[in-house]
């Protein structure tokens, strides 16, 4: 595999040497003096040239990075393709043979509106023209978890308990991914909101969890990190129901918690009665499966 350091050389050789390209930025993870650097981290490349015609109607030059594994164009999907003709930006994610991972943007500068609105981390490797208004930004703190208004907040809470009862209602049918979708991603999404507002509540909200709460560790006790953990079941409609029900009381706690932190009324949801309602449906299916 590719060192950093190969990668960035390969990277900068290029657009020195193609006179179409002006600037060059990372971005992403790399840029986040915050995240995770390893062998996994992508290169988040931005390519600021002069036509984008000529790299998105052929796109022989991504050859130039390496044997290419895999290519996604998210840009140009089925429903809806790109006008190869237009100086739209393009994204091309790449995925080479030896593991590196190289997410292409490629940006006209006819059009640099949205490149400034950009407050993300952002490094400046390369620029040409001095007169290019796109600067560094060093900050992350785009990334930290919002402060919820109340109203959020209890939104959230509506959203956790009342999704729970499509969950039971696909678990006394035996309607496997029902079940599963229900409550691994609508139901979790909302836990994972509300564990993601109790995590940074010590920081003020000047903190990030990461996408899909990747940095909880960073966050959580052990003990709390292993509690999480033990809400994802298996593939048994026991294990579903247990880990299930097991959620309802760690989401009661959490909301409790985040309410009185943050000085919100308590959640109206009837939480103990839906627990209830909850416990009685799954002796309700136990006794069916006898």
């Amino acid at each position: 595999m590719r060192t950093r350091q190969e990668m960035m050389k390969l990277i900068l050789d290029f657009a020195q040497r193609d006179e179409r390209i002006r600037m060059v930025c990372l971005d992403g993870s790399q840029a986040d003096k915050d995240a995770v650097h390893d062998r996994y981290s992508d290169f988040d490349i931005v390519f600021f040239v002069t036509d984008i015609r000529p790299f998105t109607q052929n796109q022989d030059w991504l050859q130039e990075f390496g044997e290419i594994l895999i290519l996604q164009k998210p840009m140009d999907w089925y429903d809806a393709p790109y006008d190869y003709h237009s100086r739209d930006p393009y994204n091309l994610l790449t995925q080479f043979t030896d593991g590196n991972r190289i997410d292409f943007r490629l940006v006209d500068l006819s059009d640099l509106r949205a490149e400034l609105e950009n407050h993300e981390p952002r490094q400046v490797l390369l620029k040409k023209d001095a007169w290019l208004p796109i600067e560094p930004t060093e900050s992350n703190e785009v990334y930290n978890v919002a402060r919820p208004s109340e109203k959020e907040f209890h939104d959230c809470c509506n959203e956790f308990w009342w999704i729970s009862l499509n969950t039971v209602k696909g678990l006394c049918r035996e309607e496997f991914y029902y079940a599963k979708q229900m409550y691994e991603h609508y139901q979790m999404e909302m836990l994972i909101k509300m564990l993601s507002w109790k995590a940074v509540l010590p920081y003020d909200f000047h903190a990030s969890v990461g996408k899909c709460g990747k940095y909880f560790k960073r966050f959580l006790s052990k003990e709390e990190m292993e509690r999480f953990q033990g809400l994802f079941p298996n593939g048994e409609y026991e294990d579903i129901w247990q880990k299930f029900l097991l959620s309802l009381t760690y989401f009661e706690e959490l909301s409790s918690d985040v309410a009185r932190e943050l000085s919100f009324s308590k959640p109206k949801e009837r939480s103990r009665e839906i627990k209830q309602y909850s416990k009685e449906k799954k002796q309700e299916y136990d006794k069916g499966r006898e």
